[in-house]
Order: structure tokens, then sequence, then C-alpha cells
């Protein structure tokens, strides 16, 4: 079973969404929200939730900047990232904006699917060109 989903974005209604539903839809598993990813660090030593949900751009950091310090902390944790940067969906990396349940009923497929699995390097192949894909599109844009 998850020992819980922490949820990280500074956008408050963002955090609300997901946790009104994860909350609905797996009554047994601990919910908690974060705007400031400092504080989510600092309850993170003390709760080490299975899942961690993380918007790519925080308030002073990015996703990827907070991946290596969570799985510091544990290894075996899943992440998934959000972002208004990606324009597909990918195993780990979910565009902004979302269906709230189908991400819900993604996270826990993803969970039960890898558990045990390394899937960290995956995860990050999935951030990685995601994210090149999206600064392609900018840079398409900007030329026409």
């Amino acid at each position: 079973m998850c020992s819980g989903i922490s949820i990280i974005d500074d956008d408050i209604g963002v955090c609300n969404v997901l946790e009104k539903t994860l909350e609905k839809n797996y009554p047994k598993v601990d919910v908690s929200t974060f705007t400031d990813y400092t504080k989510f660090l600092s309850n993170y030593e003390k709760h080490k939730h299975d899942i961690v949900i993380l918007d790519y751009e925080l308030n002073g950091a990015t996703a990827l900047d907070l991946v290596q310090y969570i799985e510091a902390i544990n290894p075996d944790v899943t992440i998934f990232i959000i972002s208004t940067y990606f324009k597909h969906e990918g195993e780990f990396c979910i565009p902004k904006p979302f269906n709230a349940c189908r991400l819900s009923e993604k996270i826990f497929k993803k969970q039960l699917e890898y558990k045990g699995e390394n899937i960290k390097k995956m995860m990050m192949l999935d951030a990685i060109l995601n994210f090149i894909d999206s600064k392609a599109d900018l840079r398409a844009q900007q030329i026409s």
C-alpha cells in the first residue's frame, strides 16, 4: 500500500484539485500539499511518501533540481512531473492542464506497474524529452 502522496505546486488551485480527487479516490492514502518546496523538503524527511507530484517550475527551483534530493531520502519513490511546458503525456510527465481523475488513475497504475523496478531513468528521460520538445516549439514560434 502507498504510504502517501506529496503534491508540490506553487498554484494552490492545482494542489486543491489534486488533493480532493486523490482523497476521494483513495481515502486511506495520506495526501499532503505544498506550495513552497522548502516546506515540502523539510516535511519529506519525516514523511517519506511513496509518490511525489512536482510542478516542473517552482519558485526558486525546478522539479529536476529536487529529484536527486527526494531520491536520496527515499530511493523507492515514484515521481511525476506536471508542467505547462510539456506537450505530450509520458510515463511520468503530465502536461497541464490535466484531468485530475485521469491523473489519479495513472499515478496508481504506474505505481503498481513499476513497483520494485528502477524507474528513475525512465522518468528523467521522459522529462528531458518533453522539455526539449517544448523548447523546440517555443523557438519555432519565435521564428515564425
